[in-house]
């Protein structure tokens, strides 16, 4: 299992993030105007929920200016091996950073004086209002990809590169045994390749930029996270699975049973809890698969 800070973790997207940091601004907003915290049921002014309600518009419009400015500057590889520990390095920066802003929002609307002691004070506070919705996502992600493993490129030798360019598209047609076929899928850029086993891969459910493959590997369950999208993994794969929906793959040889009606179809697969819903345009095509 992995550590906290080690899990993989699929990088959010500049729209995924900027939706986060709207529900971090809307709470905040909610906080300072509900509760009104830290004396701020005291202060009295004709325009006090609007004021307040800045503190919110403020962490939005400088957080996400600051992840869009990071995100350009991170490196294909460091997207690729993306985990809890970088997402929270990149949050709580992120969080600094809107509190500056909110800081110098707050000096300027009430002309105080800029001092360390006057800035460590409202740090505290700002702190305190933010830290619960932020802890709540982070225990969110770590619970949600706690058994998730970066997938191991085969990319990693010079073998392994010249195995695949050489011999990899032959392998298939040489291989007796059509469910010891061995297939590869290529990571967003073609830089990263993972091979797998047919027999083996289960599922693949998409993460915004990134899939999560589930296999059978040694009678247990195993999950890898790659940076690649469904359309680019879905035409690498071979006859043996299918997509049932947008953001599900399926190996055609688990499929257990399926329920419901053609607008609320589910697929049940061997050796996975729980169903994967179905498109309604797939329905016909997987009903004649059982």
């Amino acid at each position: 299992m992995n550590t906290i800070l080690s899990t993989p973790y699929p990088k959010s997207t500049v729209f995924k993030f900027v939706k986060f940091l709207a529900a971090i601004s809307l709470m905040v907003t909610f906080i300072l105007v509900v509760f009104q915290p830290y004396g701020t049921a005291s202060f009295s002014h004709a325009y006090k929920y609007l004021i307040l309600a800045g503190y919110g518009i403020v962490i939005f419009l400088s957080g996400s200016i600051f992840f869009i400015f990071i995100n350009q500057l991170l490196s294909e590889s460091a997207k690729d091996r993306w985990t809890v520990g970088y997402e929270i390095s990149l949050l709580l920066s992120t969080v600094l950073i809107s509190q500056f802003a909110c800081f110098y929002y707050w000096v300027w609307l009430f002309d105080a004086s800029i001092s360390l002691k006057s800035f460590i004070n409202f740090l505290i506070v700002a702190m305190s209002v933010s830290i619960l919705p932020v802890g709540f996502y982070l225990l969110y992600i770590y619970q949600k990809y706690r058994d998730v493993q970066h997938a191991i490129s085969s990319t990693g030798t010079a073998a392994g590169q010249e195995e695949l360019k050489n011999n990899f598209f032959d392998q298939d047609t040489k291989q007796s045994n059509p469910d010891e076929r061995n297939f590869t899928i290529a990571g967003t850029g073609k830089r990263e390749k993972y091979v797998f086993q047919s027999k083996n891969l289960i599922f693949i459910v998409a993460e915004d930029n990134y899939i999560i493959v589930h296999s059978m590997e040694n009678q247990k369950l195993k999950k890898w996270m790659i940076r690649a999208t469904m359309n680019e993994v879905e035409s690498q794969l071979n006859a043996d699975f299918i997509r049932i929906h947008r953001s599900y793959i399926i190996n055609k040889n688990y499929i257990d049973h399926i329920t419901g009606n053609v607008t609320n179809t589910r697929l049940k697969l061997q050796s996975i809890d729980g169903e994967l819903p179905v498109s309604r345009g797939k329905v016909a095509v997987i009903r004649q698969l059982q």
